[in-house]
């Protein structure tokens, strides 16, 4: 290493052992330098001090008449709130192992220098939730997305939990045939969402269940022509279930009013009636799935129509 990497050498260490928590003193820099079998002085670090500013990294400094001036790293990519949300998102996905998660967590902190590695680690306990089972996850999600990109389609077997056997192939490692439209991260798993031959029509697919996936030559098929991909989602996963499609109107408390945009989103119809009560409108599945979440609020919510839900939703409650 020769003196012109000495620069290079200054702006790694303030990158390693600054931000805006530590500050590192001139001896500090000088220290560093000299280990790396490098000459500087007072002149020449400010030179390289100057030549890192001037090259748009944010470096602060402080002095104090008879102290020695401190600096700090403060360009950093990722503010410490933003790596504790990343942190927390990456402990709680259930399609990383805890291996994958511990690891990425470890690599996060370092973008935020010293000083955080206890704000930084996740208040959700990785090792207590059901987590994949392996890393191919990741890679998967990759394939999928370049299959997407190149208009080509997927192949792969499916695996479900048998009580018995663990995880097995589903029909009997019988090759699914996909037409990829989108990868969706909802309730933190990863899912591919595509046309499957199989089941001639659109369908979802947990990509942590995916294994032995490959993408073929076969160009993909065009998507249906009703095919809306924030339509699917939303009734994939905001009221999913087997059953007739169809617009209900609810009563229900306006205390509930939150509940409400979380279930079905401000694109849903909401009229006050009085105040207390208010009238919602929203397009939903008529099955299990729907009408086990109205029985979350009995009487403070009501369903009025159609007729047909509301025979069902007595049936059920006989």
């Amino acid at each position: 290493m020769s003196n012109k990497d000495r620069t290079l050498v200054v702006l790694k260490y303030l990158q390693d052992c600054s931000n805006d928590r530590t500050s590192v003193t001139t001896r500090d820099i000088r220290s560093e330098v000299e280990q790396n079998e490098l000459h500087t002085n007072m002149l020449t670090l400010r030179r390289d001090i100057q030549a890192i500013r001037d090259a748009g990294f944010d470096v602060h400094s402080f002095e104090q008449s008879g102290l020695m001036t401190e600096y700090n790293y403060m360009g950093r990519y990722f503010a410490p709130a933003d790596l504790m949300i990343l942190v927390d998102a990456v402990a709680s996905a259930q399609f990383l192992s805890p291996e994958m998660s511990r690891k990425m967590i470890d690599k996060m902190k370092q973008y935020a220098g010293p000083g955080y590695e206890e704000d930084l680690e996740p208040f959700i306990a990785m090792s207590g939730r059901c987590k994949a089972q392996d890393d191919m996850t990741l890679a998967f999600i990759r394939y999928i997305r370049q299959a997407i990109r190149e208009d080509k389609r997927v192949s792969f077997r499916y695996m479900v939990d048998d009580v018995d056997q663990g995880r097995i192939p589903k029909h009997e490692g019988q090759r699914y045939h996909v037409s990829p439209y989108a990868t969706v991260w909802k309730e933190d798993r990863y899912y591919l969402v595509g046309y499957s031959e199989k089941h001639e029509a659109v369908a979802t697919f947990r990509i942590d269940r995916i294994a032995k996936l490959s993408v073929l030559e076969t160009k993909r098929r065009e998507p249906p022509e009703d095919y809306c991909l924030q339509d699917y989602v939303d009734q994939a996963f905001r009221m999913y279930g087997k059953g007739e499609k169809a617009t209900v109107t609810l009563r229900c408390r306006k205390e509930l009013y939150g509940q409400i945009l979380d279930q079905f989103g401000d694109r849903t119809k909401v009229t006050p009636l009085d105040d207390e009560w208010m009238e919602v409108t929203a397009d939903v599945i008529l099955s299990g799935t729907f009408y086990s979440w109205v029985f979350q609020y009995p009487g403070d919510l009501q369903i009025t129509g159609p007729e047909k839900a509301v025979k069902e939703y007595r049936e059920r409650l006989r």
